[in-house]
């Protein structure tokens, strides 16, 4: 008698949302990354208990067809690919067709959409299964809703971390995607209470501060130096040298609007910050680059959190000499007007 088995679609379904969707985070980040690819400029999120009672977002984006509503929860159904050859031109968040899929495979979800001039629609769903399909209000953009979140999974929920914790890493997720796309409005609220109301920015350096004072706090974001640069579209808030930080959570790595981690970039960062920083310091760093597809992998890691260079000792290098650059430069400055500041007449 054969021992290998075809798992079942709902067994298989809920192994694969595990990949993408870890913690509540995952459904949030998710959900706004729909929302930014649809064009929306304004994005509406509500958390309650952590996510695991309600995750919400809304916004004013095109909206989705009422006939195509009941494809989103489907596993590889996208409107952001036609072939495999599109990845090489991908300008968006999500291509892969996973993330309401796996929204859907462990909660209870509820879409409703409209597009602009047609009605609206909505369906719900429950682990992955169409409950209803009903009429729903004219208001364009859409909202997603995602209630009692592995509640099909009890072992998933039962390894989530502390209810402090799960908010916190939603807060991240929302932090992340509001100072990548500063000219969407951005409000947050978590058991009722708004946290974030973040009305949009220009997206200069200007705007950028701004949005930055509103989530690190103003008196953080006004000693950060600016760094620009066209080789690998380079924009970075860093820390003068006498202004390091006692923790790591100032530090904003993005690529083409989208966080990541790669250790390269924080390597070289640390590099440029060698002459200056003790064990227990560490330079805040919100840090953006703009490059071609082809140039990084997104796809080395299931969540997309972590990316590769095609040429990492390249951009390793560039990073590394553009912050040293500006740290010293700073250094130097604040040198020469502490010598040229007037002397204190010694008194007799």
């Amino acid at each position: 008698m054969s021992e290998i088995k075809l798992l079942d679609k709902q067994t298989a379904s809920k192994i694969a949302a595990g990949e993408v969707i870890e913690r509540p985070a995952g459904v949030l980040k998710e959900l706004i990354e729909n929302s930014l690819d649809a064009g929306a400029d304004i994005v509406n999120i509500d958390i309650e208990k952590a996510g695991k009672t309600l995750i919400r977002v809304s916004d004013n984006g095109k909206g989705i067809e009422e006939e195509d509503l009941p494809k989103t929860i489907l596993r590889h159904t996208t409107s952001k690919i036609n072939d495999f050859e599109d990845l090489n031109n991908l300008n968006t968040f999500g291509f892969r067709g996973e993330a309401l899929f796996s929204v859907a495979a462990i909660s209870k979800v509820s879409i409703t959409s409209c597009r602009r001039g047609q009605s609206g629609a909505k369906i719900s769903a429950e682990a992955g299964k169409i409950t209803a399909r009903t009429k729903a209000p004219s208001i364009a953009g859409t909202a997603v809703e995602a209630r009692d979140l592995f509640f099909n999974t009890p072992a998933r929920l039962k390894f989530l971390k502390s209810d402090s914790v799960e908010r916190a890493h939603l807060l991240q997720a929302a932090e992340e995607a509001a100072l990548a796309n500063p000219e969407v409005a951005f409000n947050v609220k978590v058991d009722g209470v708004k946290v974030y109301n973040l009305p949009p920015q220009q997206n200069t350096e200007e705007g950028l501060r701004k949005r930055t004072a509103k989530i690190l706090g103003e008196d953080l974001a006004q000693t950060l130096l600016y760094i620009e640069d066209e080789t690998y579209g380079l924009r970075a808030f860093v820390s003068p040298a006498d202004k390091l930080i006692a923790a790591r959570d100032s530090q904003f790595f993005f690529i083409n609007r989208r966080p990541v981690g790669a250790k390269i970039l924080q390597q070289a960062v640390y590099k440029a910050y060698q002459p200056y920083r003790a064990k227990d310091k560490h330079p805040a760093v919100i840090l953006f680059m703009q490059l071609p597809p082809v140039d990084f992998d997104v796809n080395i890691h299931p969540q997309k959190k972590e990316i590769k260079f095609m040429e990492e000792s390249a951009v390793y290098n560039f990073i590394c000499k553009k912050i040293s650059a500006a740290v010293l430069r700073q250094s130097h400055a604040e040198q020469l007007a502490g010598a040229a500041a007037p002397q204190p007449v010694p008194e007799p």
